[in-house]
């Protein structure tokens, strides 16, 4: 999809589908994090208020506390395991 194409909410959102099915089918996972902040550091330089910025930071944190939860199900519940 062409930057011109990117002229409605539901236009970014199919463009961010793209792009997701495309960066996690890689094989090199490790570069996630690399690509996510050099995205964010567009984020100063473009038209974007803080309650908008804030938004995004929500909707990772909600990924986040997940992906934690997660994390500790499979390890058994955390810290206090091996004690």
């Amino acid at each position: 999809m062409e930057s011109s194409g990117l002229r409605s909410e539901q236009n970014y959102i199919k463009f961010a589908q793209q792009v997701g099915d495309i960066l996690y089918e890689g094989q090199t996972p490790y570069n996630i994090p690399s690509f996510f902040t050099e995205l964010s550091r567009g984020l100063g330089g473009v038209e974007v208020s803080s309650i908008d910025m804030k938004k995004i930071v929500d909707s990772i944190t909600v990924v986040f506390n997940a992906k934690v939860a997660e994390e500790k199900k499979r390890d058994g519940g955390g810290k206090n395991k091996g004690k």
